[in-house]
Order: structure tokens, then C-alpha cells, then sequence
């Protein structure tokens, strides 16, 4: 879900309304959102959030601490991990009680043979206790991130996209 149109109604909705308490609450939630996106790995929406806050509110002290954060969670290029994953379209996935380390070797294998090489993943598996969750999946043309979550979420682990590798852990 796009939350760029959301952010900037909702903005405008703060500026036009002029009330103080109602622009605070806009802030704050625009700043949750940040830290959300900040904390599931999104780092691009995570520093266009905290954008639209600061553009608000430059004075805007959790907003402030916020982008120290996701600035050194970004690499050195700017580009974030979940990014150039995007760039990878695997045409078709056919997996079939498959387990969550099966299924990432074979993303790894499309992705490799999707991008020409070009894109090289990274996968942490920490719930241990996860691994051997049966994961059946069937789609055809779908981002490299989009098929990441879609392996996690039917293996039940929660996909945490770090600096250098995407984290499958146990979810909460």
C-alpha cells in the first residue's frame, strides 16, 4: 500500500484545520508510522515519513533522533537492500511443501538467474524453530521483495529487512 497520498492529505488536512492538538496528534502519527516502517526494515519510507514530519516541524525532537537512525541504517550508496531486491522480477515460483531454507535457496537461485547475477542475497534464518515449516506457493511475475514476504508469511516468521541481509525471526 502506497502511503505517500495518505501522508500528504493528511498534512494538508493539519495545515488547513490549524488546530494545534489535531496537528500534534497528525505529527505523532505520521512520526509512528516512521518508526514503523524504520523498525520493519523500509528505511525509504521510514525517511520520506520522517521527511513530511520535520517539513512540519523542523523542531520535531523524536523525528530528529529518528533520522540519525535510519541515516546509518542506510549504506553507503543510499540505497537500501529492500530497493535493489525490487529491481528483481521472478517470472514464476512453483514451490510445494517446501521449508523456509528450501524456499530461500530457491529465491536465491531465481534471483541470481532473474538479475543475470547482477543481485545477490542475503538470508538470516534465527527462528530455529521455524525451519522446518512447510511453505506451498504458485505465482508468476512477482518483485523479489513481495515473494520474500509472501515465503515468511505462510512459514510464520516475520521478514526484518536489515543493511546487509533480509532476518527471518519468530514472530511476536
Amino acid at each position: 500500500m502506497n502511503l505517500k497520498p495518505t501522508c500528504a492529505l493528511a498534512l494538508f488536512l493539519w495545515t488547513a484545520a490549524g488546530s494545534l492538538p489535531a496537528a500534534d496528534e497528525t505529527l505523532n502519527q505520521l512520526y509512528e508510522e516512521a518508526k514503523a516502517s524504520f523498525e520493519s526494515g523500509d528505511l525509504e519510507m521510514a525517511n520520506y515519513l520522517i521527511g513530511q514530519v520535520q517539513a512540519a516541524d523542523p523542531r520535531h525532537k523524536p523525528s530528529q533522533v529518528l533520522a540519525l537512525h535510519v541515516k546509518a541504517a542506510m549504506p553507503p550508496d543510499g540505497v537500501s537492500l529492500k530497493k535493489k531486491y525490487s529491481s528483481v522480477v521472478l517470472p514464476n515460483i512453483n514451490m510445494a511443501d517446501a521449508t523456509l531454507d528450501e524456499c530461500l535457496q530457491a529465491l536465491t537461485i531465481m534471483a541470481r538467474n532473474a538479475s543475470d547475477g547482477r543481485v545477490k542475497t542475503n538470508f538470516i534464518i534465527q527462528a530455529k524453530d521455524k525451519t522446518e515449516a512447510k511453505v506451498t506457493l504458485s505465482v508468476k511475475q512477482v518483485p523479489l521483495p513481495v515473494a520474500i514476504d509472501y515465503v515468511a508469511r505462510i512459514a510464520g516468521v516475520k521478514a526484518k529487512w536489515e543493511k546487509h541481509a533480509v532476518v527471518f525471526s519468530s514472530e511476536p
